[in-house]
């Protein structure tokens, strides 16, 4: 364009069009007559006058055509299903990742501004006849089915889109954690992770949230705090992102409607009186109602939940079914039908159901009452976000409603182009004395929180992303190598354990029982089995563990909010805290002041141990025996509020920091395990520095205190293979140790990965420290096998070291009172197993290192050396 090219000659371009070029354009100080003369010699020379030669057929012009249409058609084409020109191309604050220099590409929002059409148009078409060995390809061949397959018209779409300021920039797979988009044909997709809320469609964030997709574009975001619609959108259905620490999702799709406040769908007003006021859903710890359940077949969604009002003193449950499912049968038009039934309304209230007062969409969109389309929808006086329709009454109790949401838009169901992902191969874990380690064949975009086995011995796992995994070994050879995706969309998930054919998970705001009733391998029922913790966008309100015990009753424990002083009140209920759900689904809390447990393990006496991060309070990272009605040490918001008087109960071990940085998955040793001289210890994942620990206990008085020691090493060689992260841990049934390891961008930037490691015991297990405990003079030392008695029974063969952390309000609190502590006499006993250490002075609540030389028999190499003590008690 004249007016681009003339800021061009000059060097007074706003905004640099190559910002990876280091050559810029000279501000040139052209008197006028000379600046003209530049302009005219380069338009003559290069741009083919209106009045030249005849048009190219290309050159069509479908701005009289829908523009709607045409946008959405623009975003799919400019995306992965189409030409993908967001693999090279910046548009606007979109930059895509890992682009050759050679085939980077200028920013194309709003290209008019600076481009002519008919320009652009022979641009696209054949690059190489304007500039010879430029790296674009010509677009030529058209993109099926949209646009009726015209690449004309598909090229004009992507100038007209380019140049709306309603374009939304597609999705690129290759730049966001996962992408979710369904095609035509394929069954409707559902997100219950965080999702952001733009501005236009009333802002904020959606926690609980219900992000369901349809194959034939339409696209509803639904909060279950308030259970309303938030947006209805059209094409892809929802995208991953990260932001430092925290992951969010963003609908993908072009919203339909826009301009409207959020708020309350459901309203109950007087029967046969005229509504001047609604009796809105009660909000209990910030939800309106309960989610009880859903179900998914094809393109069909069903959502069971309950409302909760309070008219005068009484509050009543209503009980909604909200059915979604597509139109096919409109002519011209697209979307979805929603069939409402409620029930057990209090007697003298009609039921009424809203849709937003928006005031700006695309589409010519309509919610209407299905068959009655010109039915009048009312306006509440005080209500400025919705307006509302009454539902039939079939009978005292109950109402129906059956609404249609259409729009004059059509959204092709197109596949995204991915590259096949070559198989990985299986590699040796050798950083695990006594076992022989495999890495598992499986796809590296796993992110493994928590494993579990069916009754069968399939392997169940969750993934970090979101994902409900079956492994299974095809081929024999004792390793998983194939993947079944069961759920998906999850919000964090991490906990997991088999019930029968059912599989329960805990993630982020529930812990939800999957059920596969059609036997075609993937979830369509999902049950809620216990919910109401309060929850926000915040990337530490995790809902771990999920272990059960000999009474069948499931304990979970929730991420602390220790940290936000302004959450709001109706946002902590629980928070910091460890639940137990009864067999019939009762809520108990039974510890309080955890920062964040991220491990629950559970031994054979149905004993409970939590790991906790250091940090703040925790002046180590903790191995927490779980006794009821105790209190941990960090309060939650809610303590701090309610001014609760919560004594601290010290951690049965304080884990030695920075030996480990974060302790977290953790599991006990059942009997089946080969080496059962390890029976009911404990072993934890320490993610830093990627290796297992191993803890065990002991009684003293009414306390319970022990030990840790290295299980797995940490001195791998660069040129051995060892865990990427350890988060999860687990025993099979056969008796071989699984690993889950991530690697976190969040903490460790890179790519989000991960990986199973699997152990199986090879009967070497190296003679070591199997127990330390405390006496009251000093420590006793038990050994897997006999050690040699001469050596055992050198004074220099030990050294020890006691110490203690006392917080003073930061987040890290440094070692102090570190002294040596003397060994004064040692004694072996008969059958060299116990060596018996006597030493000058114990403190109570220090943590002691005890180290012993290779003390074993011949030349055998002792794993591990050492062990670090919590002292709470010194015994009497």
């Amino acid at each position: 364009k004249q007016e681009a090219l003339s800021e061009a000659v000059s060097g007074e371009q706003k905004k640099v069009r190559m910002p990876w070029l280091r050559v810029r354009m000279p501000r040139f100080q052209h008197t006028k007559d000379d600046k003209q003369a530049l302009l005219d010699y380069l338009v003559a020379h290069d741009r083919v006058p209106d009045d030249g030669p005849r048009q190219p057929g290309f050159m069509v012009d479908s701005s009289d055509q829908d523009r709607a249409q045409l946008l959405i058609a623009g975003q799919t084409i400019t995306g992965a299903k189409g030409f993908s020109c967001i693999s090279c191309h910046v548009l606007g604050e979109y930059e895509p990742r890992n682009v050759a220099l050679g085939t980077r590409g200028s920013d194309l929002l709003m290209l008019g501004d600076r481009m002519r059409k008919e320009y652009f148009l022979r641009w696209v078409h054949n690059p190489l006849r304007i500039v010879p060995g430029m790296e674009m390809p010509a677009l030529k061949k058209s993109v099926p089915k949209v646009l009726g397959g015209n690449i004309d018209r598909q090229l004009d779409a992507i100038w007209l889109g380019l140049n709306d300021p309603q374009f939304k920039v597609p999705t690129n797979p290759s730049v966001v954690e996962q992408f979710f988009t369904i095609a035509a044909g394929e069954p409707a997709r559902i997100v219950r992770d965080v999702f952001t809320n733009p501005k236009e469609t009333g802002g904020g964030y959606v926690s609980r949230a219900f992000a369901v997709g349809f194959d034939n574009g339409h696209n509803l975001l639904i909060d279950l705090d308030q259970f309303s619609i938030v947006q209805w959108t059209l094409g892809d259905l929802a995208r991953q992102r990260t932001e430092g620490k925290s992951w969010y999702w963003d609908m993908a799709g072009s919203p339909i409607i826009s301009g409207y406040d959020r708020g309350f769908e459901y309203v109950l007003t007087p029967t046969g009186k005229k509504p001047a006021a609604a009796v809105y859903p009660l909000l209990q710890n910030g939800l309106a109602g309960t989610l009880r359940s859903y179900e998914s077949q094809g393109n069909q969604v069903t959502l069971n939940y309950e409302l909760n009002f309070k008219i005068g003193e009484k509050t009543t449950t209503v009980s909604v079914t909200d059915t979604f499912q597509t139109l096919s049968d409109q002519p011209g038009k697209t979307g979805l039908q929603r069939t409402i039934k409620a029930g057990n309304l209090p007697e003298g209230y009609t039921l009424h159901i809203g849709r937003p007062r928006f005031t700006n969409s695309i589409g010519s969109p309509q919610i209407t009452v299905a068959g009655k389309p010109d039915t009048t929808w009312m306006h509440i006086t005080d209500n400025n976000s919705h307006e509302y329709v009454q539902a039939d009454s079939p009978s005292s109790g109950h109402a129906n409603l059956t609404l249609n949401y259409l729009c004059k838009l059509n959204a092709e169901g197109l596949q995204v182009k991915t590259k096949p992902k070559p198989k990985p191969e299986i590699e040796t874990v050798t950083s695990a004395p006594g076992f022989d380690g495999v890495r598992l064949p499986l796809d590296g975009g796993i992110m493994p929180t928590a494993l579990a086995w069916r009754e069968d011995g399939t392997l169940i796992f969750t993934s970090l992303k979101g994902d409900v995994y079956l492994a299974k070994d095809t081929d024999g050879d004792g390793v998983e190598d194939q993947l079944t995706l069961f759920e998906e969309g999850l919000s964090a998930p991490f906990g997991i354990i088999a019930d029968g054919s059912d599989i329960i998970v805990s993630h982020k705001p529930e812990v939800i029982r999957l059920s596969d009733t059609n036997g075609d391998g993937r979830a369509d029922q999902r049950t809620i089995v216990a919910t109401g913790w309060g929850f926000n966008d915040n990337y530490h309100d995790w809902a771990t563990g999920c272990i059960r015990d000999s009474q069948g009753n499931l304990y979970v424990g929730l991420g602390s909010d220790y940290a936000q002083m302004k959450r709001p009140d109706d946002q902590i209920n629980w928070r910091g805290k460890i639940l137990k759900i009864t067999y019939n689904g009762n809520i108990e809390i039974l510890g309080h002041a955890f920062r964040y447990p991220t491990g629950l393990a559970i031994n054979s006496k149905d004993e409970i141990y939590i790991s906790d991060q250091q940090g703040v309070q925790n002046t180590f990272n903790e191995i927490n025996l779980l006794m009821p009605g105790k209190a941990y040490g960090v309060p939650s918001q809610s303590d701090l509020r309610n001014k609760e008087n919560l004594e601290e109960t010290r951690a049965a071990i304080q884990v030695p920091h920075p030996w480990t940085r974060s302790v977290n998955g953790l599991t006990c040793i059942p009997k089946q395990f080969t080496y059962d001289s390890l029976f009911d210890q404990g072993l934890g994942c320490e993610y830093n520095q990627r290796f297992l620990i191993r803890f065990t206990t002991q009684k003293v008085g009414d306390t319970v205190q022990g030990a840790t020691y290295y299980f797995t090493r940490a001195d791998v060689p660069p040129d051995e293979h060892n865990f990427a992260g350890p988060m999860s841990v687990a025993v099979s049934p056969k008796g071989d140790i699984y690993v889950g390891s991530i690697h976190d961008s969040g903490w460790l930037g890179g790519q989000n990965t991960g990986s199973i490691t699997k152990l199986t015991p090879n009967g070497k297990l190296p003679n070591g420290i199997k127990e330390l405990r405390a006496t009251h003079d000093g420590f006793e030392l038990e050994f897997f096998a006999p050690v040699d008695a001469k050596k055992a029974a050198d004074k220099e063969a030990y050294t020890i070291a006691g110490y203690t952390r006392v917080w003073s309000g930061s987040y890290a609190s440094p070692d102090s009172g570190r002294y040596k502590v003397e060994v004064e006499d040692v004694t072996v006993s008969d059958d060299k197993k116990t060596v018996r250490l006597k030493v000058n002075e114990l403190k109570e609540k220090f943590v002691y290192e005890v180290n012993c030389q290779q003390i074993g028999t011949g030349d055998e190499k002792i794993f591990p050396v050492t062990g670090h003590y919590s002292m709470n008690r010194i015994p009497q």
